[in-house]
């Protein structure tokens, strides 16, 4: 019985693990989709000088903070390295700041300038190496949730056999 509670508290952490990385796999696909809109809502802008269009990217300046701070969070629990979250939270602040100075320059009427900046190409080779450290990140989650999984199967197994082999005994014992 204390091996069967064993693997059942293994198992137990096992699951609380996997919701922690399939939390992770969502946030870090979010951070792609928020700098995404935010970029998309900058170039509604600027084509049209619309402020409406700017929604998508005021929307994703807040919530792009705070999938930051799970990601940090979930880093000081070991589930992530520090150094990929920093390395994506400096690519998001670069992006972000880019996205911020073409906008001011379209508020300032010098639209010559946001559009230079723009074809610069510095904007979607950001965007190119957020989508790559994410992914890189989400591959790397996607392995250890398989694993996880494979241990939880397996103790899964143990435990069947333990309680069957129990159950075994128990019967013969009755038996006897």
């Amino acid at each position: 019985f204390a091996v069967i509670f064993a693997i059942g508290t293994r198992a137990s952490q096992l699951a609380a693990d996997l919701l922690q990385r399939q939390s992770i796999l969502q946030r870090l696909q979010a951070i792609v989709a928020t700098a995404s809109d935010a970029e998309t809502g900058q170039r509604g802008y600027l084509l049209t000088g619309d402020e409406k269009y700017l929604a998508p990217y005021a929307s994703a300046l807040s919530d792009v903070r705070s999938r930051i701070s799970v990601l940090e969070k979930a880093a000081t629990e070991g589930f992530i390295a520090p150094q990929e979250v920093e390395k994506i939270d400096r690519l998001i602040s670069a992006k972000f700041s880019e996205l911020a100075q073409t906008i001011e320059l379209k508020k300032q009427h010098r639209d010559q300038e946001a559009l230079a900046i723009l074809r610069g190409g510095q904007g979607k080779q950001l965007m190119d190496e957020i989508r790559d450290a994410c992914d890189q990140l989400v591959a790397a989650e996607e392995v250890r949730i398989n694993n996880d999984l494979s241990e939880t199967i397996k103790d899964g197994k143990i435990r069947l056999w333990l309680y069957a082999g129990g159950l075994v005994i128990n019967v013969l014992f009755l038996g006897w």
